[in-house]
């Protein structure tokens, strides 16, 4: 994603395609959009690359010769004249807006959309930094007669250069080798291999539990490992109920590779010709050096060794934020109750919209700890002006306490303490668009907090 004051260039995927630019004319002023799914209307939210189509009629449904001026933000990126509708794609996020214009006329209209990849990712369950597959009925198929564990491989696709006249790329299909390097039971590296006579299998799937056997049921997929969430009974009354364990059960210390496609087949032992099989991806939703990340920074007060400033570090997180239309955001910093929160300062932080900023301070004495909320919410009124800066809040600390030790870090509320705290339900990150719709992707450093321990200084004359 990119500041909407630097220049974007619109690089088409496809040919834009004009359809009718007859010479038909018409004074007709009323243009109606027509409401079909394949027409992008007012407000829709469509990803990157996606073909879409604009259509108008008069006012008798009859199609109408206009002029269309498309921008991303204030600069115009495609004009078309005389045309009765189109046909292109975008593959740069942002917000965008088409006036159609009927010619003779000065009336127009103007539809707003918005092209981003998030929008993409939420009908395609195989984006995202984490996948989850329900696996049961998979792992219940490949139980032996008498038992027998389930017979797993995972394979991922890769490239492979064929060596002839020509050289070219091609993808390759090969068997992920579990390693259990420390010989603990959990797979923590992985091998490869292009021969399935080669390949070895992940052999699990069913665990006794205190209600009797279960199968796995849900398994989640990260970069840095794979975990049973929860079980599925399988024997007696509760067969078929699905239960949780204590803590989710690990399987790896190793994860999948992201934008690489992955594979889990599971052999059925009464037909060991059939797999059953799910294609698992890893995505992330943007570039790594454009990452919405928050994180904390401590700072001395080299006039007042007695205090400090805690700046809450947020690059990427604004232009991210108002690419989905995000209207309020909530954070939490934890520090030690021996420390005092004088005040807490909010940079300049969106370039084209206005904020109201604001804090609490909560109290949580079965840990000595306090907790500052952050609360931002962004306005329709122009930003403003003055320079723009990354950091998100500065907390400024003093020590009240003759000494003391604690954390100070990004925080959240964990099942505990929201069963056990009625106030503890708002504590820790969260955002929210303009339909009041949860806003993801935002990444929060919660492991940037800084362990201390400290003895107050004497009085700074």
């Amino acid at each position: 994603m990119k500041k909407s004051k630097q220049t974007l260039w619109l690089i088409p995927i496809l040919l834009v395609l004009l359809i009718g630019c007859s010479t038909t004319d018409s004074n007709q002023a009323t243009l109606i959009i027509p409401d079909d799914p394949a027409i992008i209307q007012d407000g829709d939210e469509i990803p990157p690359n996606a073909m879409i189509r604009l259509a108008w009629n008069d006012s008798e449904g009859l199609p109408l010769l206009c002029d269309v001026v498309i921008k991303k933000g204030d600069e115009i990126i495609q004009e078309y004249q005389g045309v009765k509708e189109i046909e292109t794609n975008f593959n740069d996020e942002g917000h965008y807006s088409a006036t159609i214009t009927p010619i003779h006329s000065r009336k127009s209209k103007t539809i707003q959309f918005t092209v981003a990849e998030f929008y993409n990712q939420l009908y395609n369950s195989d984006k995202g930094l984490y996948y989850i597959e329900d696996a049961s009925e998979d792992f219940k198929n490949g139980l032996g007669v008498s038992d027998d564990q389930a017979v797993t491989f995972f394979t991922k696709m890769t490239e492979k250069t064929v060596e002839n006249e020509h050289p070219e790329e091609t993808n390759v299909e090969v068997f992920l080798i579990p390693k259990d390097q420390n010989d603990d039971g959990i797979i923590d590296a992985w091998g490869e291999t292009e021969e399935q006579a080669e390949a070895v299998p992940y052999i699990g799937g069913l665990i006794q539990t205190p209600s009797g056997k279960a199968v796995f049921n849900r398994l989640l997929y990260t970069e840095d490992e794979i975990l049973v969430l929860d079980l599925e009974l399988i024997e007696g009354e509760q067969a078929g109920k699905i239960v949780q364990p204590d803590h989710p059960i690990m399987l790896a210390y190793v994860g999948f590779d992201l934008n690489t496609e992955y594979a889990r087949m599971t052999i059925n032992r009464e037909k060991p010709h059939e797999y059953h099989f799910r294609h698992i991806m890893l995505a992330e939703r943007y570039n790594s050096d454009e990452k919405p990340v928050f994180s904390i920074e401590l700072e001395e007060v080299p006039d007042d060794l007695n205090k400090m400033r805690v700046k809450i570090n947020a690059p990427n997180v604004a232009e991210y934020a108002e690419l989905y239309k995000t209207q309020y955001m909530q954070l939490a910093v934890t520090f030690p109750s021996g420390l005092a929160l004088n005040n807490v300062e909010f940079p300049n932080f969106f370039e084209d919209h206005g904020e109201v900023s604001g804090h609490q301070v909560m109290e949580i004495p079965s840990a000595d700890q306090s907790v500052a909320m952050l609360f931002k919410g962004i306005t329709g009124d122009q930003a403003e002006s003055g320079q723009l800066s990354d950091t998100f809040a500065i907390l400024h600390l003093e020590m009240i306490a003759e000494q003391g030790s604690g954390k100070i870090g990004l925080t959240y509320s964990s099942e505990e303490e929201l069963a056990a705290s009625k106030n503890a339900v708002i504590i820790g990150p969260l955002f929210k668009d303009t339909n009041n719709r949860n806003v993801d992707g935002f990444s929060v450093d919660y492991e940037s907090a800084y362990t201390f321990s400290w003895i107050k200084r004497g009085e700074q004359e």
